[in-house]
């Protein structure tokens, strides 16, 4: 089976500093004899202040492990967020690293954006869908939005689609040769991103 573990420095709501995380991902064979562990954070090479969430882990037909996260930047003036995603081989090897292109408004000017990532799908092809949520900030309002996006097997961007202007996209799933996504709206997608249908239902969130 494929497990994940996520080690979290201090408990939240504690806001991290300088402490680095640990997110572990183990195959094993056992309850408690794994065939593999493999580490990644974003970014540690370059800075001492970083740390990376697990937030959703899917296996693809191929065998391969895919990794939703975010990335992040500590600290109050350099706070970063990033969606990121990860691919190791079914010997733990990692493969690729990709982070999500978000669309955003051509007004946007000096805003801070912090991108998260939701839920994880991969289709019978390799390629990976999943739900991100944008915050944008500035020095008068912050604001979020919710994204689909895809990514090949390879780990390239295939297409990003916004899917609302809130932070209330929570569910994801494949169903034959579409991607549905709910949460005050239930939304259906193509496989390559065209979209087939839209009905809210603000009373009852997914």
């Amino acid at each position: 089976m494929i497990r994940s573990d996520l080690m979290r420095a201090v408990p939240a709501p504690i806001t991290v500093g300088l402490l680095a995380f640990v997110a572990i991902l183990a195959a094993c064979t056992a309850a408690v004899t794994p065939e593999w562990v493999a580490t990644y954070n974003h970014g540690a090479t370059s800075s001492d202040n970083r740390i990376t969430w697990l937030n959703d882990i899917a296996v693809d037909s191929y065998g391969d492990v895919l990794v939703a996260g975010t990335a992040i930047q500590t600290g109050l003036s350099e706070r970063q967020e990033e969606a990121v995603f990860v691919k190791f081989s079914p010997t733990g090897e990692r493969l690729w690293v990709g982070k999500a292109a978000l669309q955003r408004a051509d007004n946007d000017g000096s805003a801070r954006f912090f991108d998260d990532t939701r839920a994880l799908v991969a289709d019978n092809q390799g390629n990976l869908y999943s739900i991100a949520i944008t915050q944008r900030t500035t020095d008068d309002s912050t604001t979020f939005s919710s994204h689909l996006v895809s990514f090949n097997r390879n780990g390239k961007q295939r297409w990003t689609r916004k899917l609302s202007d809130q932070e209330d996209m929570r569910a994801l799933a494949l169903n034959d040769d579409q991607v549905v996504v709910a949460g005050l709206s239930t939304q259906r997608f193509s496989l390559t991103g065209n979209k087939l249908s839209h009905v809210d239902h603000p009373e009852h969130s997914a």
